[in-house]
């Protein structure tokens, strides 16, 4: 009948030993050097590829900030030759508004000047009040507003609507989901943590420090 030859046994392992030679081991300054080395450069390649999806991800929101911006600038301005919100309407105004909402996927919604949603071509919110800071903003200041709502994923942007005598008679806000490009820079931020993954890997494996062999020779761990 075979017999296993028995190599090692764990009845003879010291563990204050082991532990002693552990702790010589990472005192050694070139270990801790090599442990440095490793902080810096994960810290390095986390920091560069955040940075670089951060400023990535914010131009092109800004981008589209101002695309949206300028839709709210252009449909306003589609009302000046109105002398109030019913003439337009008369003139077929929804209707084209709801056409060009559609062709571009854009949400438009035309407040009067009493916070009341004249035009909603999504149909959520018409006759609503609405309540909306920008919205505020724009008749208090009658200025152009505009703004990512990182929550809802929308870029959001207002504009005031003057009618043919110069005076203020509407706010038109536009809304632009993004969903579509939060989900581009999803697949991106997978790819870059694979990336990241790889060069952590690469660095550990090819560090200049033959840590297990050490332990290895510098330590009767069997006896």
């Amino acid at each position: 009948m075979f017999r296993v030859k028995k190599i090692g046994s764990f009845k003879n392992f010291n563990s204050k030993n082991f532990l002693n030679t552990v702790v010589r081991f990472l005192g050694r300054y070139i270990v801790r050097q090599y442990l440095v080395y490793l902080i810096i450069l994960f810290a390095g390649v986390y920091s560069a590829f955040a940075g670089f999806e951060y400023i990535y991800f914010q131009s092109v929101i800004d981008k589209q900030i101002a695309v949206v911006q300028n839709e709210a600038i252009v449909i306003s301005a589609e009302y000046a030759g109105y002398s109030s919100l019913n003439d337009a309407k008369k003139d077929g105004m929804n209707t084209k508004l709801v056409t060009f909402s559609s062709l571009n996927q854009i949400r438009i919604r035309v407040v009067d000047l009493n916070y009341k949603v004249y035009v909603d071509t999504y149909s959520a919110d018409k006759d609503k009040i609405i309540v909306n800071p920008r919205v505020f903003t724009t008749f208090e200041e009658m200025s152009n507003q505009s703004e990512y709502i990182q929550k809802s994923g929308i870029i959001e942007a207002t504009a005031p609507v003057y009618n043919d005598a110069g005076e203020m008679m509407a706010v038109i806000v536009v809304d632009l989901d993004i969903s579509d490009i939060r989900e581009m820079f999803k697949n991106v931020d997978d790819l870059d943590n694979n990336i990241k993954v790889l060069i952590y890997a690469f660095s550990v494996i090819t560090a200049p420090i033959p840590a297990a062999t050490y332990i290895a020779c510098s330590c009767n761990v069997y006896s």
